[in-house]
């Protein structure tokens, strides 16, 4: 891509079925169908973005990969500051007093 990000996943709902559109094929490949994309996500080093198809356009979240110790304090800051605080099986998100959501996921310490 122009900014050196690098497509990683491209998944969406062509004829009635979700199905992957991942590299190595590129958007020539299926520029043509009529694909509803539900979830595209670019890389660049460890920088991860995620554009997804939402009920409303609007810029939902973001999020952050932390430690288990970061989380844990991360959410006991936020419910101090009294956010809400949602933490689900495989990610946390916090919610603003803006309507603005910020997602946590942990990743194992190595």
């Amino acid at each position: 891509m122009e900014q050196g990000f690098r497509v990683s996943l491209r998944a969406g709902k062509y004829d009635g079925e979700f199905q992957t559109f991942n590299p190595l094929l590129t958007w020539n490949d299926f520029r043509e169908k009529e694909i509803l994309f539900r979830i595209i996500e670019v890389r660049k080093g460890a920088v991860n973005i995620t554009f997804g198809h939402g009920k409303k356009p609007v810029y939902d979240h973001i999020g952050y990969l932390v430690a288990k110790e970061q989380h844990d304090l991360i959410c006991e800051n936020a419910r101090k500051a009294g956010w809400k605080v949602s933490v689900g099986e495989r990610r946390t998100f916090l919610s603003t007093p803006y309507k603005f959501r910020v997602e946590l996921q942990t990743r194992c310490n190595r």
